[in-house]
């Protein structure tokens, strides 16, 4: 058994260390310190047999630990969104644009940094915003900020007839945030529709978006 449970750390550990992660984010230094922490922990209290010594207790712990940890993400979820709605508020209104949705999404092992996006009638923004960070000074200058135009015009015509490709149906059913990109091959007749999930990656000709975007081949229409 003590084999089995040795498995199952080490393939999450390697998962942890090896699966792709959003764009422009990485593992920061605390989360693998608590990772590491969390293994320690659990060789200890299994040579020091607490499971035995304590028995249903440490359910009970665990479940009001998960209980509290869910309750104080959500409040920090809040805390995060309104502050993510306006710094889109204001970048829109820079543009003369109009702010249609926005989400906040956490990052990695810290409760206190988060990935924003927003989607306005013209463009999609992605931002990291800190509720440790004086509001008014984020709210003018978000860290990490990138905006991506939608496509206008006959590119907008081509990314909607790419949009009708029975792959490009199935991705823009769950990408929350796609972003298009319409680019013309060193072919002239053929062009090339890139869609990209803004959570995870971004549209762009290299490297491309990896497993969370989608490219389609398209011929101009005559």
């Amino acid at each position: 058994r003590m084999v089995a449970w040795g498995l199952v750390a080490l393939i999450a550990t390697l998962a942890f260390v090896i699966l792709p992660l959003r764009v422009g984010m990485d593992y920061p230094f605390v989360s693998r310190a608590l990772w590491l922490a969390s293994l320690v922990a659990f060789v200890v209290a299994h040579r020091m047999k607490l499971a035995p010594r304590w028995g249903s207790s440490i359910a009970l712990v665990a479940l009001a630990f998960v209980v509290l940890y869910w309750s104080v993400l959500g409040v920090l979820h809040g805390r995060a969104l309104k502050q993510a709605q306006a710094i889109a508020a204001t970048q829109a209104r820079r543009r003369g644009e109009t702010v249609l949705r926005v989400a906040a999404m956490p990052t990695l092992a810290d409760p206190t940094n988060w990935r924003a996006i927003a989607e306005t009638d013209r463009a999609a923004y992605r931002f990291d915003t800190s509720l440790l960070a004086k509001t008014e000074a984020e709210i003018n200058a978000p860290s990490q900020l990138v905006r991506f135009e939608k496509p206008q015009g006959a590119a907008a015509e081509h990314a909607a007839r790419a949009a009708k490709d029975e792959r490009a149906k199935i991705f823009l059913d769950f990408a929350r945030f796609p972003a298009v990109r319409v680019e013309t091959q060193s072919c002239a007749e053929e062009l090339l529709v890139q869609f990209a999930d803004l959570r995870f990656t971004e549209p762009r000709a290299a490297p491309r978006g990896g497993n969370f975007s989608l490219e389609i081949p398209l011929r101009p229409a005559r």
